[in-house]
């Protein structure tokens, strides 16, 4: 299986935000860099869908992910913050398919972390780990780590 972990685009400053936090949108910034970020990784896709987090500035990155990739999309509630452990994460993720997953820290960094049998990953806004093998504790190994700060140097 190839995985591939990807934290949500920018998104509007929590201490300025006066709604609910799973409402909490990406900024006009976050937007722009989601896409020349995503637009970038496409080469290393190889994935059968996009699953997202329900919460909005994951869903919206997962919508452009989707657009650019031309890969099917799926909300998942598992990905919301905070809402599965990564033992529950391990069997939403058994038997499927190549995916990107969608979400947030510190829930990717920690299922990143369970899967590859090592500490937890920190994953920035709108990078991405991508893994590879057995969707398992331990069975998985790490292929790249990606911030979107070296995504974007490394084009250009």
């Amino acid at each position: 299986m190839d995985l591939l972990l990807l934290r949500h685009a920018p998104a509007a400053d929590r201490s300025d935000w006066a709604g609910d936090d799973a409402d909490r949108p990406l900024t006009p910034e976050g937007e722009r860099k989601a896409r020349r970020v995503l637009r970038l990784l496409k080469p290393l896709v190889k994935a059968e869908a996009v699953w997202t987090s329900p919460w909005v500035r994951a869903r919206d990155t997962a919508v452009i992910a989707s657009e650019l990739w031309s890969l099917p999309l799926r909300t998942q509630a598992w990905l919301a913050g905070g809402a599965a452990t990564p033992a529950e994460a391990l069997r939403q993720l058994a038997g499927a398919g190549d995916l990107v997953l969608v979400g947030h820290e510190p829930d990717l960094g920690e299922l990143a972390g369970v899967l590859l049998g090592a500490p937890a990953l920190a994953l920035r806004k709108a990078g991405c780990a991508w893994l590879r093998g057995e969707p398992t504790a331990g069975g998985m190994v790490l292929r790249a780590l990606l911030p979107a700060k070296v995504v974007l140097a490394l084009a250009g």
